[in-house]
């Protein structure tokens, strides 16, 4: 019998290590919209900040989205220019950087277009961004008729528990984004100063694909 458990037990434990993963990334998101991280300060005062700096949302947005990549860019070198030896230290320092950034740059986009950063709705589409995951493939798989309204439109008019089940996909897409699919550019990362401009250049280019899905998101509804 106790070795029953015991199995049971060990079965369970890869489960529940991956969903507090999940749920500690999405929470991760929240909190940097909501209150920054360290100096970054949070979304709405970011984008309050640029929109003040260019006097025209768009062109606020698109400074952000060039600040985000040179900043998730120049922490991608960084961290891949020490090469191989460095790489224990460096590479949670770079996926939590990545998502730190992106998450602040999101949220602010959000708040740019009109939308209430507190709203459950709003930061589902948020986490969904962030992840960089096809939101129109996941409404569709719970039922979900998008139609012309675009997908932020069509979770706003879900119900808490849809939403729920949303965030739960986004925390998934989290993980494989920063963390499961970056492990495939280690041995990359791993030679000194090539893995650097690699890694920059690779991190660069997500958070612009990131803010360009956030852009096309929140802009549509």
């Amino acid at each position: 019998m106790v070795e029953v458990v015991e199995s049971e037990v060990l079965d369970r434990e890869p489960e529940s290590l991956l969903l507090r993963l999940e749920q500690k990334l999405q929470q991760v998101v929240l909190d940097v919209v909501d209150h920054g991280a360290g100096p970054l300060v949070g979304s709405a005062a970011y984008g309050d900040a640029r929109l003040a700096d260019t006097g025209d949302r768009d062109a606020a947005i698109a400074l952000m989205i060039r600040e985000s990549g040179m900043a998730t860019g120049g922490t991608g070198f960084l961290t891949g220019f020490g090469g191989f030896l460095a790489l224990p230290l460096t590479f949670p320092a770079n996926v939590a950087g990545n998502l730190v950034f992106n998450s602040r740059m999101v949220g602010a986009i959000a708040h740019l277009h009109g939308h209430d950063l507190d709203d459950p709705h709003t930061q589902a589409s948020i986490l969904l961004t962030v992840a960089g995951a096809d939101a129109e493939k996941v409404l569709t798989e719970l039922g979900v008729d998008i139609g012309d309204s675009g997908t932020h439109e069509a979770i706003r008019k879900l119900p808490v528990p849809v939403v729920h089940e949303i965030n739960r996909r986004a925390g998934i897409f989290l993980v494989a984004k920063y963390g499961g699919k970056r492990l495939a550019f280690t041995a990359v990362r791993s030679i000194p100063l090539v893995g650097g401009l690699v890694g920059g250049g690779i991190d660069a280019a997500l958070t612009q694909y990131v803010g360009g899905l956030a852009t096309r998101t929140f802009a549509a509804s």
